[in-house]
C-alpha cells in the first residue's frame, strides 16, 4: 500500500477528530467526574472522602426527593411527546409561510429535543 493510499484511508478520522475530542472533554469527562464524585462526601474545603453508596441510600430515604419526582414527572414526559410529533406545543398552534418563522420553529424543536 502506498503512502498516499494510507493517508487517504485516515482522512475521515482526521475530520471527525475535533468532534471526538470535544465529546470526550465536554460530555464524557464531566459525566464521569459526576459519577465518581457522587460516591464521595466533599465540601470543597477538604479533599473528597469516599463514602460508597451512602449518598444514594440517603437520597432514597429522603421524602423531599420523592415529592420532587412526583411533581416533575409530567414535565419530563411532555417534551418527548411534543418533539416526537416534530413540533413543540407553542409552534403547533401557529402556521406561517414565511421562511423566518420556519427557521425559528426548527430552532424551537431542536432546543426541545436537546434540552428535554
Amino acid at each position: 500500500m502506498t503512502r498516499a493510499r494510507r493517508l487517504r484511508r485516515y482522512e475521515g478520522y482526521l475530520f471527525i477528530l475535533p468532534w471526538l475530542i470535544g465529546l470526550a472533554l465536554f460530555r464524557l469527562g464531566p459525566m464521569l467526574a459526576s459519577l465518581v464524585l457522587s460516591f464521595t462526601q466533599w465540601d470543597l474545603m477538604r479533599p473528597p472522602v469516599f463514602v460508597g453508596l451512602e449518598n444514594y441510600q440517603r437520597l432514597l430515604g429522603d421524602k423531599l426527593f420523592w415529592a420532587s419526582l412526583q411533581g416533575s414527572w409530567p414535565y419530563r414526559l411532555a417534551p418527548a411527546s411534543a418533539s416526537s410529533s416534530g413540533r413543540t406545543p407553542s409552534s403547533a398552534t401557529r402556521t406561517s409561510r414565511r421562511r423566518t418563522f420556519r427557521i425559528k420553529q426548527g430552532g424551537m424543536t431542536c432546543c426541545d429535543v436537546r434540552g428535554g
